[in-house]
């Protein structure tokens, strides 16, 4: 009874613009629930539901692509489900998600500079402020560039060892 809710959450997820989310959540929910919330809240609660639907995707791919046999080795074997999803299933899974978990996290944290729309001060948000005092969008925005590339360049070396280190255990 809750795969249904569960994949109708996933696929509106999956299937509409991040910033859509930014914007449901800093004005329509307010105004559902007469709650107020701040930029970072609206920020925090569209990237967490967003990020959630893509998360529960791979894993959810990473489960399925273990072969039939395992799971059937496993049975035979006597195991109880939960037992066979600790000891077979999810480690040869784990190895399987790591690619796609980590790149949805970096398409995660270049998500969030779409908080500066919700006038939440992050990144880009602060080099829409400098622009608008130097007037030098050339030079901001190139600075801002090359913030998000050392990051993520650090960021997907450090997700390469990590890789290569699981699939050594394999």
């Amino acid at each position: 009874w809750l795969g249904i809710p569960a994949l109708a959450f996933i696929e509106f997820y999956r299937n509409t613009p991040p910033i859509v989310h930014f914007f449901w959540f800093f004005y329509a929910l307010p105004v559902l629930l007469s709650i107020s919330l701040n930029p970072y809240v609206a920020a925090v609660l569209a990237l967490s539901t967003q990020s959630g639907a893509f998360y529960a995707e791979v894993f959810r791919g990473g489960i399925a692509s273990v072969e039939r046999g395992q799971w059937e080795g496993g049975r035979a074997l006597g195991m109880t489900h939960a037992a066979l999803m600790r000891r077979v299933i999810v480690p040869q899974a784990i190895a399987r998600m790591v690619p796609p978990f980590i790149e949805r996290s970096f398409e995660l944290l270049k998500t969030t500079a779409l908080a500066s729309t919700l006038a939440y001060a992050d990144l880009l948000y602060q080099a829409m402020m400098v622009n608008s005092e130097t007037f030098r969008p050339l030079e901001v925005y190139t600075i801002i560039a090359l913030m998000y590339l050392v990051l993520l360049l650090t960021a997907s070396q450090l997700a390469r060892l990590a890789e290569a280190r699981l699939t050594a255990y394999q």
